[in-house]
């Protein structure tokens, strides 16, 4: 799974990888947990899952350039719906190309 990254000025650096959850929305609209694809009912199983073992486990979601943004809000609210309230987005800094 390869993904243009919107590029925004001086983005928050996140947590190490390996105590964060990332949720990709590529530009066909397919959502991946982490790199493997996922439906969305299953996602939104999963996160419900993650949510009842680790609450305050960080969630980003990282969507193509190209990718519908309704897409991408609606894997936000399915954050949200799982119990996350804080869900971040993940970018590239601008001055990295």
């Amino acid at each position: 799974f390869r993904s243009q990254i919107p590029k925004v000025d001086n983005p928050e650096k996140a947590k190490a990888v390996s105590e964060q959850v990332t949720i990709s929305v590529d530009k066909l609209g397919r959502l991946f947990l982490e790199t493997s694809q996922i439906s969305e009912a299953d996602l939104s199983k999963e996160l419900a899952s993650i949510y009842k073992v680790t609450p305050t486990r960080p969630i980003f979601v990282k969507g193509d350039v190209a990718a519908n943004y309704g897409r991408v809000r609606a894997v936000m609210k399915m954050c949200n719906d799982a119990g996350f309230e804080t869900v971040g987005l993940i970018t590239k800094d601008r001055k990295e190309g």
